[in-house]
């Protein structure tokens, strides 16, 4: 299914013996089907009935307003128009571009409920679908990138293939065109694989609905979309986190996240570009794209941390230790933060503050602790870990 609307709005008809009034009855009914066909629901099979033909006005808007929001995420004038020929090339059954359809469906069902035609509830029903036919068509489209190199969007409309950070950005721009209400999320803890390394930097997505409830989006490497939750009622917001209160994670949602605005959203993709300078040897060029991210986002741990890596390629471990402290005060919890500066105090011949470090590294995270001892070895720490 390509479109679908996810309520039935038709008032039944009392039936009448004379048939003239049965006719007088049947002629309205027509009337009102026709009149209102443009939101009527299948109930049974969630399928939308044929709506009226999209005016290029609306084609129009909507291509003007996907336009924006990819320049808002400082993609060049370029990117944003090959991105709107994608996606305004995703049809539905009638040839309609389907995210058209969505908008159309979704301000019908926001205009009944002004109206008091559907509840709360039923609108929210509606965008939770819209998320849901939105996230599978985007898989549809776009395949997952396991080589994790496409996350800027001229890569992803290129080779219609996408890592977490461009699968984000995806469901974001999509999802907002639509009037959904989408925001990146940078996940710290998955919900299976518990804490992930820097270098393997996650992304997904949140949608807000109507009723106050969010559904997480993951569309990458499993994929996933989870079932509406109370944020407030599932996590504990601890520092800059969300962190999941139940360990036994019912609903299969990511254990600690961080909810990006739309700046946080662009610092990510900064900071995932300076990783990649950092790959290829062009450290002041990463070092620039860590502090734009920083600027935009002051309170995301991770450039902190990705900056003082290339500080300690440049062979400075002062400003290096500046910036791990500063991700450890972001993220109290940060394991690789702590290991690297216990290096670099190392390196600089503090033996003390380097085991403090590298032990708290292990006690956070004791998968580390191989990597602990091979730092302890090399630089003759006699750190005990058993």
């Amino acid at each position: 299914m390509d479109a679908f609307i996810a309520y039935k709005h038709i008032g039944g008809l009392k039936a009448y013996r004379k048939p003239i009034v049965a006719a007088i009855t049947i002629a309205l009914l027509i009337g009102i089907f026709v009149g209102n066909l443009q939101h009527v629901y299948a109930a049974t099979t969630n399928e939308p009935a044929k709506i009226s033909a999209t005016s290029s006005t609306e084609t129009e808007e909507l291509s003007k307003r996907i336009n924006q929001l990819v320049k808002e995420l400082e993609y060049p004038d370029k990117v944003a128009e090959d991105f709107v020929t994608m996606v305004m090339g995703w049809k539905d059954a009638q040839g309609e571009p389907v995210l058209v359809a969505w908008k159309k469906s979704l301000n019908q069902a926001r205009q009944d409920y002004k109206e008091a035609k559907i509840s709360k509830a039923e609108l929210a029903k509606v965008e939770e679908n819209i998320a849901k036919e939105l996230s599978q068509r985007i898989q549809k489209e776009i395949s997952p990138d396991f080589s994790k190199k496409f996350f800027d969007l001229a890569d992803v409309i290129k080779h219609k293939q996408a890592q977490c950070l461009g699968y984000s950005q995806l469901v974001y721009i999509a999802g907002n065109s639509v009037g959904l209400s989408v925001q990146a999320i940078g996940v710290v803890e998955l919900m299976t694989l518990g804490l992930l390394p820097p270098e393997a930097a996650h992304t997904g997505s949140i949608v807000s609905l109507t009723d106050g409830r969010r559904m997480m989006v993951d569309l990458v490497p499993e994929g996933f979309i989870s079932k509406p939750f109370i944020i407030e009622e599932e996590f504990t917001k601890v520092g800059n986190y969300w962190e999941l209160k139940d360990k036994t994670n019912p609903l299969g949602i990511h254990r600690r996240i961080q909810i990006y605005e739309r700046n946080g959203l662009i610092a990510a993709i900064y900071s995932r570009r300076g990783t990649v300078y950092s790959g290829l040897g062009q450290l002041p060029e990463a070092i620039s794209d860590y502090n734009k991210a920083i600027k935009l986002n002051p309170k995301f741990a991770e450039p902190y941390y990705n900056r003082g890596n290339a500080y300690v390629k440049l062979g400075q471990p002062t400003q290096a230790i500046s910036d791990f402290a500063k991700a450890i005060e972001l993220n109290p919890k940060y394991a690789e933060a702590y290991s690297n500066r216990g290096t670099a105090y190392a390196f600089l011949g503090k033996p003390e503050q380097a085991k403090k470090d590298l032990l708290k590294s292990v006690e956070l995270n004791p998968a580390s602790k191989a990597l602990v001892k091979r730092i302890s070895d090399h630089f003759k720490l006699d750190l005990r870990l058993d």
